[in-house]
This record gives structure tokens, C-alpha cells and sequence, in this order.
């Protein structure tokens, strides 16, 4: 499949403007990432999925279950699941968000064009040089939907048994207002906040996975959805 994905930061030529940059935090922001075009081709799909996988974790274990699934309870039912997870987030462990996989079989075109695009040799020999991670030999994406009431608590990335290196999001929300919450949001190792990110469309974030950060939760008069494509570059 031909790629029609463009942007006018990846050059491999003008890599190592980035590398200082990224070395002195192991994070950063790239605003303009795509071509206006390709990032509004995307947007405009990923603005019409509708079912979503709901993540979350509750009774002690990571889960996934369809939002058309979820509907099916009783709100007894889905009211006692918020609850545990409400508990587990006041307490430092939780998230609550939406997921849609991109993967083989992908019926929206442009959105495995993209993962396609991310796992380019160009693309890839980008994110090794500006990273210093010269490991990295593809990258997963999925689309993620924050909504109101729906947050990703303090954690890093690190991942025993996996080889994740970098984490990036590919920001899709069209003039986001930062009191909307769905911030990206750092911190030291001690719990102090140190710099947050508003995800402005068409903005690439690019951080190391040992990196403690959150998404802020989304506030309950957001008029607005948090979109964005997300994952990780590995080994």
C-alpha cells in the first residue's frame, strides 16, 4: 500500500536538532508534526469510531471490555464498577479510557497507513537518532479516547517482559483548552509535578518509558473528547 502520510519533521538529516533536545529530559513535544492534510485525514476517521474498548483496572487486574458490552449491565452494576475504580485511582493505581487497536485487518485506511508510516525505515531511523535508542525496530499504535470522568493515574511504562523503549502520542483533539484536563503530565520520582502538556492538535510527545507521567483527568464540562494516537517504539 502506497503511503500518503507526510511530515515535515522527519528527516534524518535534520534528526540531530532534536537528539540535544530530547537527551536533556528524555522528553519533548514537536508541535506541526504531520502535514495539515495527513493529520486531518486522520483525525476526521478516528473522530468517527464509536465502539471503543474500555480499559480500566478493577478487582486487582487489568481489563478490557467493549463499551457496546458494558452498555448491557444493569447501572447497578456499572455503578459498583466505577466505584472500584474510583477507589483503586484515589489510592494511586487506576485508569479509565478508551482503546481501539490498530491492527492487520484495520477497516480505516488511513489509520494503518500511519502505523505503517511509524514503522518505516525512515521513521524509524528518526526516533533511534533523536532518541539514542539505536535498539528500536518497530513501533504498535492505538487510537485512545479520553472522555469526561476519564483519567490514566501516575505510572511509568516500564515493562518487564517487554521491550517497549519510547512512548509517543500523536495528539488528534482540535482546539483543546487546557482547563479541559487530558494533560500529559510529568513528574519527579517523588510525586512532584515538574511539566505538563497540553495535547494540542497535531502535536507529537516523545518520552523515555522509565518516565513517571499521568493524563490528567478529563473534566465533566470538557465539550470536547481527548483523541490521539498512542504507543510505543521497541526493540
Amino acid at each position: 500500500m502506497p503511503l500518503s502520510i507526510e511530515s515535515p519533521v522527519i528527516d534524518a538529516n535534520e534528526a540531530h536538532k532534536f537528539e540535544a533536545h530530547y537527551s536533556s529530559k528524555q522528553r519533548f513535544r514537536i508541535p506541526g508534526f504531520l502535514a495539515p492534510s495527513s493529520a486531518t485525514r486522520i483525525a476526521t476517521v478516528v473522530k468517527e469510531i464509536r465502539d471503543y474498548e474500555l480499559v480500566f483496572f478493577a478487582g486487582n487486574e487489568n481489563k478490557a471490555v467493549r463499551e457496546s458490552e458494558l452498555r448491557k449491565h444493569s447501572d447497578e452494576t456499572r455503578g459498583n464498577l466505577q466505584a472500584q475504580i474510583f477507589q483503586n485511582a484515589a489510592n494511586g493505581v487506576g485508569f479509565l479510557y478508551g482503546r481501539h487497536p490498530i491492527i492487520e485487518g484495520e477497516k480505516q485506511a488511513p489509520l494503518l497507513e500511519f502505523k505503517q508510516w511509524l514503522n518505516s525505515p525512515q521513521t524509524i531511523d528518526w526516533v533511534r537518532t533523536v532518541t539514542g535508542h539505536h535498539d528500536i525496530s518497530h513501533a504498535d499504535a492505538n487510537v485512545t479516547r479520553f472522555a469526561r470522568g476519564e483519567f490514566l493515574t501516575r505510572h511509568n511504562d516500564v515493562a518487564p517482559n517487554e521491550t517497549r523503549r519510547v512512548a509517543f502520542v500523536m495528539n488528534l483533539s482540535e482546539q483543546w483548552h487546557a482547563d479541559w484536563g487530558g494533560l500529559l503530565q510529568f513528574f519527579e520520582s517523588d510525586g512532584t509535578s515538574v511539566e505538563s502538556y497540553t495535547p494540542t492538535f497535531n502535536s507529537l510527545s516523545l518520552f523515555d518509558v522509565s518516565r513517571p507521567h499521568s493524563v490528567t483527568c478529563v473534566a465533566p464540562f470538557s465539550p470536547a473528547l481527548r483523541l490521539s494516537i498512542s504507543g510505543w517504539f521497541r526493540a
